[in-house]
């Protein structure tokens, strides 16, 4: 099977650059196999000990300490998990029991929370004319309009539009949600800052 390309690969091999390692890396990796060599040696002259009986038999004394244990241990562990069963059995039966008896009383209970009206009236606010002051002057590109500090405040307040927008529109579809409405009072708040800051620079 033939190779393809192989003449270019051949020319493309001949025309790479080649380079001379530095004569300082010979010297550096020649001192680190003389440093394992030495190591070598020194390990192999290292003198060799021979420990006491004693070591030995007081080892297989303790060896035998561990096994005669273990029997006892498993007796152990397997008792505890034997009544940690029965006790989960006992309560599973007991629940069962009163789940059973209970069933024909069953009632299902559907509330729902009541919005508070102030809280309502605040989210439900017409949109103040210091906002369309805003944007009246910005449509009609007011030097004021183009300062970055400007800028800035006037996108924050698009997006905090957008999200009150939005909230509305969530709390058209899940109706007296406290939590949404709450949300809702927290951007107006934010809006109502912002408004004030980009008022003062007016």
């Amino acid at each position: 099977m033939n190779e393809l390309n192989h003449n270019t690969l051949q020319h493309a091999l001949q025309r790479l650059p080649e380079y001379e390692p530095p004569a300082a890396l010979w010297d550096v990796l020649e001192e680190s196999l003389d440093a394992e060599e030495m190591l070598g040696e020194s390990v192999r002259a290292l003198p060799t000990y021979e420990p006491p009986a004693q070591v030995w038999e007081n080892l297989e004394a303790a060896l035998e300490q561990k096994i005669a244990a273990k029997p006892a241990l498993r007796v152990a562990i397997f008792r505890r998990m034997v009544a940690a069963a029965a006790v989960g059995l006992v309560l599973l039966s007991a629940w069962w029991f009163f789940k059973t008896e209970n069933s024909s009383g069953e009632q299902i209970v559907v509330s729902q929370e009541k919005l508070d009206e102030q809280i309502r009236a605040s989210v439900q606010e017409e949109e103040d004319s210091a906002f369309e002051l805003v944007q009246t002057l910005c449509q009609s590109r007011a030097p004021v309009c183009e300062q970055p500090e400007f800028k800035n405040l006037k996108s924050e307040l698009d997006e905090l539009t957008q999200a009150k927008e939005s909230l509305r529109q969530a709390l058209g579809q899940y109706g007296d949600d406290p939590s949404l409405a709450a949300q809702l009072v927290r951007i107006e708040r934010e809006r109502s800052g912002v408004l004030r800051q980009m008022m003062s620079m007016i």
